[in-house]
């Protein structure tokens, strides 16, 4: 104390102001501190395995959470009353997309909640239009922190998702964010989706699906790329559409 306090009184008539001194970590240096602790046993494996989603997590878009489009469920605005009900009452979501002609032109979402109360009292269904609840848009560049912020701003579980010219490209929810932190959160009124697959020849068999940060552990490497999936990624290196049994080396 002494000794810095009469230092600063000494530089002040110079015009030297104090600094003060400020160490900060990269998400490499992190990373090996989280290992570290994990092999010291101060950490236990699921909360190390946390942690270290936690830090993908401030780096993950939209894109990469993302339900991508072909796989969106959905019903045009102009579905018949009766194939409408049958369409909403089979699907496995809480809330289903309606359009008009195209995905491009997603008008908001229908929840099934309000389909059954209304057919409950009325016995039958007015037009889809007539039960639409608004949806907001998000840029798939968006980063999960601002995601989160947005969907609070918004009073929204789901946002549709769209490209720099507006297209959609697919739809977020803030489950899809939670399975970023915690893994896959189950439901079950969804069909489980194909995960990796170890085969007896000590190859592994991984969903085109998966993103590239989780097939980081499969394959000893990290892929980088605009590509969000393998399939993606795969596509890119190729320049085209794979044939069945076709072979490609990636990164060794």
């Amino acid at each position: 104390w002494l000794l810095n306090g009469s230092g600063l009184v000494l530089l002040r008539p110079f015009g030297v102001k104090p600094g003060g001194t400020q160490h900060v970590h990269s998400l490499a240096e992190i990373r090996i501190l989280l290992a570290e602790s994990h092999k010291a046993g101060s950490l236990t494996p699921a909360a190390h395995k946390r942690l270290e989603r936690g830090l993908q997590l401030s780096n993950r878009t939209v894109r990469q959470m993302m339900t991508p489009r072909n796989e969106i469920y959905a019903l045009e605005v102009s579905t018949p009353a009766d194939e409408a009900l049958r369409k909403l009452l089979e699907s496995p979501y809480s809330r289903v997309l309606i359009y008009r002609e195209s995905l491009d032109q997603v008008l908001g979402a229908v929840n099934t909640k309000d389909v059954v109360s209304w057919f409950a009292v009325r016995g039958e269904l007015p037009p889809l239009e007539r039960m639409l609840r608004k949806m907001p848009f998000v840029p798939e560049y968006l980063r999960a922190p601002r995601l989160v912020r947005f969907l609070q701003e918004k009073q929204s579980s789901k946002a549709i998702v769209v490209d720099e010219f507006g297209g959609v490209q697919g739809i977020i929810s803030i489950e899809d964010v939670l399975g970023q932190l915690f893994g896959d959160i189950g439901d079950e009124l969804k069909q489980p989706e194909p995960g990796v697959e170890r085969l007896e020849d000590g190859r592994v068999r991984l969903p085109g699906s998966l993103t590239l940060d989780e097939a980081e552990p499969w394959i000893g490497a990290r892929w980088e790329g605009s590509s969000a999936t393998v399939g993606g990624h795969i596509l890119a290196h190729l320049g085209r559409w794979p044939t069945e049994g076709e072979t490609l080396e990636i990164d060794g």
